[in-house]
This record gives C-alpha cells, sequence and structure tokens, in this order.
C-alpha cells in the first residue's frame, strides 16, 4: 500500500514457509517493490515480568532462545522506500511494538500493549503456579510444554474491529470502537476507498470476510463467556466453527481465480 502506510508485512499460517516467503518476494522485487525477509515476530516473555525474581525471568528467557533454534517462520516487509529497511529490522527485533512502524494509531498500539503484558503475566503466574517457584521447575514445565489455563480480556475488540472497521489492519482499542471519526475509522475509510479504486471485486471480499469474522468472534466470545476451550465446545457448534472457516477459503479462492486467473 504504497501511499497509504509506511510499511506491510506478510506471512503464511505454517511453521516452515521460507519457500512461499521468497517465492512471494521475488514476484514483488520484480514489480519494483522495496522488500526486508525477517523472522517472525516474537516478542520475548520476560519483557512484562518486571517485579517476578530473577530466576524465572531467566527461565522463561532461555526457554525462549530455544524454541527459537527451531524456528522456520518468515515474514516478508514491504517498504515505501529503502530508508526503512534498518527500522524494520530494528523493530522485528527491539521488545516494543511494532505497530507504529505499521502505521497503527498510537491509542490502539498502546491497548495492544497493555494486554500482550495482562497476558504475559497472567502465563507467568499460571505456569510458576502449576510448576514450583524455582527457576529449574519452571524451566522443565516449558520444555515439557505443561497446559495452563489464562483469563483475560479484551479479546471481543478483534471482531468488534471486524465489524465496525473491516479495512484495518489491527485491533481498535475501545475509544476508536466509540466513534467512527477516530484515528482507526478514519484509517478505515481511507483504506476501503483504496480497496474500491484497486479492484471492486477485492472491496466486497473483505467485507464478506469482515462478516463471517464476526460471527466467528461472537461464537468464540460466547464459549468463553461459558468456560469453554476448544477442547470443550459442543459438536455443534464445532461444525458452525468449521463451516466458516471453508467459506472463508472458499471466498479467498474465488478472489484469487478472478484476479489472476
Amino acid at each position: 500500500m504504497a501511499g497509504e502506510k509506511p510499511a506491510a508485512a506478510f506471512g503464511f499460517l505454517s511453521d516452515d514457509n521460507e519457500g512461499e516467503i521468497r517465492g512471494l518476494r521475488e514476484e514483488l522485487v520484480n514489480l519494483g517493490l522495496e522488500t526486508v525477509v525477517t523472522r517472525s515476530i516474537r516478542k520475548p516473555t520476560s519483557r512484562h515480568l518486571d517485579g517476578f525474581p530473577s530466576d524465572l525471568i531467566g527461565a522463561f528467557d532461555l526457554h525462549d532462545l530455544e524454541a527459537d533454534r527451531y524456528r522456520r517462520d518468515f515474514l516478508l516487509w514491504v517498504a515505501v522506500d529503502t530508508r526503512l529497511r534498518r527500522q524494520i529490522k530494528a523493530a522485528v527485533n527491539a521488545p516494543a511494538s511494532v505497530g507504529p512502524l505499521l502505521g497503527y494509531p498510537s491509542c490502539c498500539v498502546r491497548r495492544e500493549e497493555d494486554l500482550h503484558r495482562e497476558m504475559g503475566r497472567a502465563f507467568a503466574t499460571a505456569v510458576i503456579e502449576a510448576a514450583g517457584p524455582d527457576g529449574k521447575s519452571v524451566l522443565a514445565a516449558l520444555r515439557n510444554d505443561v497446559k495452563v489455563t489464562v483469563e483475560t480480556s479484551g479479546h471481543a475488540n478483534l471482531w468488534k474491529t471486524d465489524e465496525a472497521y473491516p479495512f484495518v489492519f489491527h485491533t481498535a482499542c475501545d475509544s476508536c470502537l466509540a466513534s467512527s471519526e477516530s484515528p482507526t475509522g478514519k484509517l478505515n475509510a481511507q483504506f476501503q476507498t483504496l480497496a474500491a479504486e484497486l479492484d471492486p471485486a477485492l472491496q466486497r471480499t473483505i467485507l464478506e470476510m469482515a462478516r463471517l469474522e464476526v460471527q466467528f468472534g461472537r461464537i468464540c466470545s460466547e464459549s468463553d463467556d461459558k468456560g469453554l476451550s476448544p477442547e470443550t465446545i459442543d459438536s455443534e457448534t464445532r461444525q458452525r466453527l468449521d463451516s466458516f472457516s471453508e467459506t472463508c477459503e472458499g471466498l479467498l479462492d474465488a478472489f484469487w481465480d478472478s484476479s489472476w486467473g
């Protein structure tokens, strides 16, 4: 989105996407676009564990380092000019959010960072309660992929953003959701106009995808409110969720076939 966003990132839902990323990069380079390939973003768990004992923080850091050795998932970045290449690499490796680099509103970036902090501290606390209050026990539990239950807030904003602002790439904060004149509201209007100018079929596909994702999100929120997990939801609900996923995949396939076929 040159002229609309300073940078954008593309990934694939795969633990080993290097081949797909390299192939897409070649296509974009042939179009004259500036690209950067980086590892997928994995911020350290310990960045939100201030106040925790140092041996426990060390256990989380060591586990993150061990897990990072086997990662083969990458991101492909597209930038408006070459000067952003260094900023992109620095942002991916830094503890702070990459939201500002992607053009997200500062209020939404702060809200997302607050949510990550809440989730990170809740996860660490749950692991420590399950494993014991010493670093060796925590590290062993993490290596054994201990299962813990973590309750956090704010997930409904995902589908509420799809409902109110289907053309943006971030999750809106409560303030932005309350007004179409908010920073997110203005970005949504800007991107909707761009989509319509590029391809009306693209605009229609995004709107239909958002409609399905809202329904998906509502079901997930209702299940969370009932204390249900992906393992404990009833078969009818699971079938509805699977149906939404299949419909979304069909919409994307139809769009790509009409655009590139």
